[in-house]
């Protein structure tokens, strides 16, 4: 009698082993057909994700370009490289100047000074950010080139 309960248990099963093998079957269509779309979709996304990133950082540069860069409280005076990573900064807070030596990971103050150095505005024009920096090297190098090709 448990054989027969067995047995007629596992012939009801049939039917849903072959349902279960047929939508296996067209599962396995579906997505062998269907790949190409899912595709583009994953392109188009990280296309639109980068275009975001871009977008963002010029976005920031033209804030950073807003900002007014005078009315700063603190100015660097002068720099003086000690070594590949060590240096001298003399900065500007207010009134007072501070001598400050720079190196990896840490700054230390190495002496406030009571008389104030007088720097005039041709030495502190003379170090332009690395932006202008960059522009004139690649210029000067852009028309180094064009100098050797037609000779």
């Amino acid at each position: 009698m448990r054989l027969l309960h067995m047995l007629m248990g596992l012939l009801s099963l049939v039917p849903c082993l072959v349902e279960a093998s047929e939508a296996q079957q067209s599962v396995a269509q579906t997505v062998g057909l269907d790949w190409q779309p899912s595709v583009g979709r994953l392109v188009l996304g990280l296309l639109l994700v980068l275009g975001l990133v871009v977008l963002l950082a010029w976005l920031l540069r033209q804030v950073q370009r807003w900002q007014p860069r005078s009315g700063q409280i603190i100015q660097v005076l002068a720099s003086q490289s000690l070594g590949p990573r060590e240096r001298l900064v003399l900065i500007q807070v207010g009134e007072q100047q501070i001598l400050l030596g720079v190196a990896a990971g840490q700054i230390t103050p190495v002496h406030v000074l009571t008389t104030p150095v007088s720097v005039s505005e041709e030495v502190m024009n003379a170090s332009p950010d690395f932006a202008q920096r960059l522009v004139e090297a690649l210029a000067h190098r852009g028309s180094s080139k064009g100098k050797g090709a037609s000779s």
